[in-house]
């Protein structure tokens, strides 16, 4: 049985896209949905320590794009919560 997954972008996440110059946002997006559209994306994807900032993080040239996992039957949902440059996305703030 072939699992599906499926993109979701959290209101943050949206905002750093939107905050993006266009071909940066467009590119990491194309990316994202490669990744997506990929039998396995978790080979793309490493999982990060600190997990207040999140479970996983694709690295999209200087941008991570930072994730959490759900599983509903045979659907994955990989929830964007932050797409931001490399420099500042580790940054942890309460």
């Amino acid at each position: 049985m072939n699992r599906r997954f499926e993109l979701v972008f959290t209101e943050k996440a949206r905002d750093h896209l939107d905050k993006l110059d266009k071909n940066i946002s467009n590119k990491i997006l194309e990316k994202l949905y490669f990744y997506k559209k990929s039998p396995d994306p978790f080979m793309y994807a490493k999982r990060i320590k600190d997990v207040r900032i999140g479970q996983y993080r694709f690295r999209v040239g200087d941008y991570r794009a930072i994730f959490e996992v759900q599983k509903y039957n045979e659907v994955t949902i990989l929830n964007i919560t932050q797409v931001k440059h490399r420099r500042d996305v580790y940054k942890f703030v309460d």
